[in-house]
């Protein structure tokens, strides 16, 4: 239905305008919203966190607010306007300042919340490497190097004496210290982290860690301890610089360290301790070890009597280590592509095509793992 000039409607009657517009009065919102566009647009995109702020805005501009007259309301908990004009930097503000936390996370190596979840790692980072999925957590294919040795004598079918299903293996040194040195990882450069996978065998183990982190997600029982020949001694560490595994070296920094009393100490555990504790079977299918210079000490205290090894991969190992290991059954096989690690199994359990092994290229953003 038409209606005739200056006529009113019953359905549809006029109102004043606060802004004294009639039916036009709704003008100043418009050229309000487009100065904030404008404004919005010229703001350098690092400073745009700092408008944040600017959605909790009592009234805002434009007649409908309580300051009406186009004027802006003040900073306030009042009323928050979600109007275009506001929401979009709202949301562009946001993205930013998540974007520079992701970054943040992925460059020093942290999880969201700092848990230590493999599924809270920075999505960057799962966009350039997420460990394992590649098929290997470890630096040069050890974990999957065991799996072949697990498959090849039926252990991820029985574990032998004892009879449990779920194979056992003791990691001394279980990962990498990290891009600021401060610690060992239970994700990166981890030689047991696939081997607890489920369609793995889900394996049970022993980890010594004495600075562990990123441990949330493993299965193992974990030990903060250093290992020694005997168990409740003190090592002092540099206080600034966790050691890999159980080492406790120290270099020119860490003798300035010691000399000012920066240390920090962690108590010694030893071999026979650890399997009584994590209540290990009588045949444990793995050790992985990475002690340095205690390597051979803390080896002497094993108790080779009681319980047998399937497999010894041992890092940075030394001659007295090789010859103990010898002496007990434990001969060195020629692994391909070892590197830094001696690869020790009893003939019985040892196969010719062990023997090959891939040389692992490291992924970009894998940070050498």
């Amino acid at each position: 239905m038409k209606r005739r000039q200056g006529e009113e409607s019953v359905l549809f009657p006029s109102f004043p305008s606060a802004n004294g517009g009639g039916e036009n009065g709704g003008g100043s919102n418009d050229s309000a919203a487009k100065d904030d566009e404008k404004k919005r647009k010229r703001t350098p995109l690092l400073r745009r966190p700092l408008l944040l702020f600017n959605i909790f805005r009592r009234g805002g501009r434009g007649g409908g607010g309580p300051s009406g007259g186009g004027k802006k309301g003040r900073l306030g908990l009042g009323t928050i306007q979600l109007g275009t004009p506001r929401l979009r930097p709202f949301l562009e503000n946001a993205a930013v300042v998540l974007a520079l936390i992701d970054f943040a996370l992925f460059f020093t190596r942290k999880t969201y919340f700092l848990t230590g979840k493999e599924s809270h790692l920075s999505i960057v980072q799962r966009m350039v490497h997420n460990p394992g999925h590649d098929g290997t957590y470890a630096d040069n294919f050890q974990d999957t190097w065991t799996l072949r040795l697990a498959r090849r004598n039926g252990w991820l079918l029985f574990s032998g004496l004892q009879g449990d299903t779920n194979p056992f293996f003791v990691d001394v040194g279980s990962g990498d210290p990290g891009t600021d040195g401060n610690g060992g990882s239970g994700l990166w450069c981890s030689n047991t982290r696939l081997l607890e996978m489920p369609g793995h065998g889900e394996w049970n183990g022993a980890c010594v860690e004495p600075f562990p982190v990123e441990y949330a997600d493993r299965r193992c029982k974990l030990f903060e301890n250093a290992l020694g020949f005997e168990a409740g001694e003190k090592k002092s560490f540099p206080a600034r610089r966790g050691m890999r595994g159980a080492r406790g070296g120290w270099n020119g920094t860490d003798n300035a360290q010691a000399a000012a009393g920066d240390v920090v100490a962690r108590e010694t555990i030893d071999f026979p301790t650890i399997l009584s504790r994590s209540s290990a079977p009588k045949f444990i299918h793995l050790v992985s070890l990475d002690a340095g210079e205690e390597a051979h000490s803390a080896t002497l205290a094993f108790p080779f009597d009681d319980h047998e090894v399937g497999a010894w991969i041992v890092r940075d190992y030394s001659e007295l280590t090789a010859a103990l290991l010898e002496s007990k059954g434990y001969h060195e096989r020629a692994v391909g592509h070892n590197k830094r690690d001696g690869y020790f199994v009893m003939d019985k359990y040892w196969d010719a095509d062990l023997a090959k092994k891939r040389q692992r290229y490291h992924p970009i953003g894998s940070w050498g793992c």
